[in-house]
């Protein structure tokens, strides 16, 4: 048997849809799901492939909850980022806890449905904590940290992904950004920096190097199998792989089809590559249609993944336009640091990504949805 969340991205087969329309065919997909007869066959499928049994008698309960949390979720990405990135930066947040709780119901290996979600989230919240750092030389989103909380429903979702969810835990009550010392925690910073969709802004923004590398492959000219290279696809990247800032130095520069590259060794501070010339490059490795093919640097053990990045980063904006308006209103208007760029084109980035994530991890494919000239 094998479970969903076991089944590794880049190997789902791919669904090709070709449009000019990609968030409508998105959403469109998703309806496949959205009722309960569809949500049943989903997860009958589910089983199928995941080679295990059916729910049984959670059957019905879970995909009535299934149908529910797509439903919900389609109204809470109806909002436009470019229209307004107030009321997506908080409907956003709230679209991905139900897309979240869905992954969670159609899982045929678990009995989890509709009311043991509500349990999660009546227990302990959305399972997070977040803190800021008051000091005046802090800057967004550099002051913004987020944690794991005991309880609540990213927690329920880790566990039930088989995550040790305790070394990622605080041992102590997290009140204010001193209590975060020696303890797990994550900034907005980190987590932007691990979402490739931001491409040039984060470089103009931050000017500092991403937390992932641009890789392709080549074929190797003595043996079998291909060798992979980190390589400056765009223009943003080249700049940081000649340097030493977060483990991005490279070394053996060459040049194939006038073009620089450069090959990955085993001297590399985070990317580990085996000497078996048949290994793979370290995985996951990570694409969308607005990113190129990247290797995205692990934030912690457990914490691992584009969905994980996104859910974590969704929270800290909902929290801050929430709860901290006069902050919302620095960032809108120039504050002290021009940051405004940053937070918009992430959301145009959630509003098309995000549910293309987790639209390929419910149906088991790799939606991917765009004109003809993208597919080639």
């Amino acid at each position: 048997m094998k479970r969903p969340h076991e089944f590794r991205s880049e190997d789902l087969p791919p669904a090709r849809v070709f449009t000019d329309a990609p968030l409508e065919h998105m959403w469109a997909r998703f309806g496949l799901a959205a009722t309960g007869k569809g949500a049943l066959k989903l997860i009958g499928r589910l089983a199928e492939e995941c080679g295990c049994e059916s729910p049984g008698e959670s059957l019905g309960e879970k995909a009535m909850g299934v149908a529910f949390a797509v439903r919900t979720a389609r109204e809470y990405f109806r909002p436009r980022a470019a229209d307004n990135p107030t009321l997506s930066a908080l409907s956003y947040y709230y679209g991905t806890v139900w897309l979240l709780a869905a992954l969670m119901m159609a899982d045929p290996t678990t009995d989890t449905g509709l009311a043991k979600v509500e349990s999660y989230m009546d227990d302990g919240g959305h399972g997070l904590g977040n803190v800021d750092d008051p000091s005046p030389s802090v800057s967004f989103p550099d002051d913004m940290f987020v944690h794991l909380n005991p309880n609540g429903l990213f927690s329920a979702y880790l566990k039930s992904c088989g995550t040790a969810a305790q070394p990622l835990l605080p041992n102590r009550r997290i009140n204010a950004v001193e209590d975060l010392e020696n303890q797990p925690h994550w900034s907005l910073t980190e987590l932007l920096a691990r979402v490739p969709e931001l491409l040039e802004t984060w470089d103009e923004v931050m000017a500092r190097p991403p937390a992932y590398v641009a890789v392709g492959t080549n074929s190797r000219p003595h043996g079998p199998g291909k060798l992979w290279w980190v390589y400056p696809q765009v223009d943003y990247l080249s700049r940081y792989l000649a340097s030493s800032d977060d483990g991005l130095a490279m070394t053996g520069l060459e040049r194939t089809r006038d073009e620089e590259i450069l090959q990955i060794t085993r001297g590399h501070p985070w990317v580990h590559v085996s000497e078996d010339p048949e290994a793979p490059f370290p995985s996951p490795l990570y694409t969308s249609a607005w990113a190129p093919t990247s290797y995205i640097k692990p934030i912690a053990d457990g914490i691992d993944t584009p969905i994980h990045y996104h859910f974590c980063a969704l929270y800290c904006l909902s929290i801050l336009v929430r709860y901290q308006p006069h902050r919302w209103r620095e960032i809108r208007e120039g504050g002290k640091e021009f940051r405004l760029p940053l937070v918009t084109d992430y959301l145009a980035v959630a509003e098309r990504i995000v549910p293309n994530l987790f639209l390929d991890r419910l149906f088991l494919r790799r939606h991917i949805l765009a004109g003809h000239s993208y597919l080639g």
